[in-house]
């Protein structure tokens, strides 16, 4: 995943540059295009996983309602991430997980970057609509 200064420009439109599916996608067009996901589960709401992305469908359609991204695809320091996207809205000791969590603010969405250590390793990514 790119960390450039057009990240929060796609963010704020629902889109993760490099990944073709954003919020409010159909799902039966992600699993049309990705085939069955490797994964399912739910952590709130419904998901299925394909490879390092989580699409959240919770919407009353069954869209995609959030994105989350982990393992390598995600596996920068926090400096290259704040250096990137600049000084987040928020940071501070991870309050529903463990670890430091980045807040950046995107149009009408919401960036969680969350991390082993306030010096440490980006785990996952997660874009969400407020």
């Amino acid at each position: 995943m790119p960390l450039d200064p057009d990240f929060l420009a796609y963010a704020a439109e629902g889109k993760i540059k490099g990944i073709e599916f954003g919020i409010g996608a159909d799902k039966d067009d992600v699993i049309r295009k990705w085939g069955e996901p490797q994964k399912t589960g739910s952590w709130q709401t419904p998901y299925g996983s394909w490879f390092d992305y989580y699409y959240f469908f919770g919407n009353p359609d069954e869209s995609v309602s959030a994105i989350r991204i982990g393992g390598n695809t995600v596996n920068d320091s926090v400096d290259e991430w704040k250096k990137a996207l600049g000084e987040p809205r928020e940071e501070g000791p991870g309050e529903v997980e463990s670890g430091w969590t980045l807040y950046y603010e995107a149009g009408d969405y919401q960036i969680f970057i969350n991390a082993d250590a306030e010096d440490g390793t980006v785990r996952y990514l997660t874009l969400k609509k407020r």
